[in-house]
C-alpha cells in the first residue's frame, strides 16, 4: 500500500510533518559535526570544502581593496607630482630673475668699469634712469642724482661710457631731469669723422638728429659722428643720406647709439 503525505490545499505540508524534517536535518548535521571532530579525513575535507567556498570571496575582496589602494595611491601621487612641478615653476622662475638681475649687474659693472678708466681722466657722478618715454615727455629722461651729490645745470650726460645722450636741464635734491639731443630743437656741434668735417646738429624728436652739410662732401651710410671739442664723445653713425640736384647742402639723418628701453645707467660729467 501506497503511503499518501497529506497536504492542505495550499500545497504546504502540516506542520508536524515540516518539524519532522527540520529534526532529521539537525540529527545529520549532528552526526557530520561528529564525524569532523572523530575522523581526521572528514575534518580535512570539511576544511578543504570551507577554503575552496569563501576563497573567491576573499580573492574577490582582495582584489577590491588592492584597486581602493591602487586608486589612493594614484590619486596622492597625481597631487603630489602637481605640488611638486608648481614648486620646480616657481624655483624656475626665480632662477631666470636671477640671471636677469646677474646680467643686469655685469653690465653696468663693465659699464662703470670702463667709464672709470677713460684716458680723459674725466670724473662722474653715476646715476640710474627712473623716467623715460613714454612715461616722461619725449626725449627726455629723469635720472636719480641731483644737487644732493653734485648735479649742476648743464653737465653732459653720458652712456655706455663714451656715448653723450644730453644735457641736465633742471635740477632737484634727489633727482634730474635731462633733455636728449634729439629733443626737437636742441643743438650739438659735431663731426664727421670720415669726412672731417664740423657740423651742427639738429634734433628732430624721437631720437633722430639732423646735420646739412655741402653736397660737394661725400659721405655715406655708417660714418661715424663724435662730438667737437678736445674730448670726443660719440653721437651716432649715419643713417640716412637725402640729396637734391638743386639743392647746395644734403641733408644727413642720425639715431644715437643707444636702447633707451634697456638703457639703465648713466654718468653726469662733472
Amino acid at each position: 500500500m501506497t503511503k499518501i503525505r497529506h497536504q492542505n490545499k495550499n500545497g504546504i505540508a502540516p506542520y508536524s510533518q515540516r518539524r519532522s524534517g527540520v529534526k532529521k536535518w539537525i540529527f545529520v548535521l549532528a552526526i557530520f559535526a561528529l564525524l569532523v571532530v572523530t575522523n581526521k579525513n572528514a575534518k580535512n575535507f570539511t576544511v578543504k570544502t570551507i577554503v575552496v567556498s569563501v576563497s573567491p570571496a576573499f580573492k574577490f575582496a582582495g582584489f577590491i581593496s588592492n584597486v581602493k589602494e591602487n586608486i589612493i595611491f594614484l590619486f596622492k601621487n597625481k597631487q603630489g607630482l602637481r605640488e611638486e612641478m608648481d614648486s620646480l615653476k616657481e624655483k624656475n622662475a626665480e632662477m631666470e630673475n636671477e640671471l636677469i638681475l646677474l646680467d643686469y649687474v655685469k653690465t653696468e659693472n663693465e659699464e662703470l668699469k670702463t667709464m672709470l678708466s677713460r684716458p680723459d681722466k674725466k670724473s662722474y657722478i653715476l646715476g640710474s634712469i627712473i623716467s623715460k618715454p613714454p612715461r616722461s615727455p619725449h626725449d627726455m629722461i629723469i635720472v636719480d642724482a641731483g644737487s644732493s651729490v653734485g648735479v649742476g645745470q648743464g653737465m653732459k650726460v653720458i652712456a655706455h661710457s663714451n656715448v653723450l645722450i644730453g644735457y641736465v636741464v633742471d635740477v632737484f635734491p634727489n633727482s634730474s631731469k635731462v633733455k636728449l639731443l634729439s629733443f626737437s630743437g636742441e643743438e650739438v656741434g659735431l663731426i664727421i669723422e670720415s669726412a672731417k668735417i664740423s657740423a651742427m646738429g639738429f634734433g628732430l624728436g624721437g631720437g633722430n638728429i639732423e646735420i646739412k652739410i655741402p653736397s660737394s662732401v661725400v659721405v655715406k651710410n655708417g660714418d661715424k659722428i663724435i662730438t667737437d671739442g678736445v674730448f670726443h664723445y660719440l653721437l651716432g653713425f649715419i643713417d640716412k643720406v637725402e640729396t637734391d640736384l638743386i639743392n647746395p647742402f644734403q641733408k644727413i639723418i642720425f639715431r644715437m647709439p643707444i636702447n633707451l628701453n634697456e638703457l639703465q645707467m648713466i654718468g653726469i660729467e662733472k
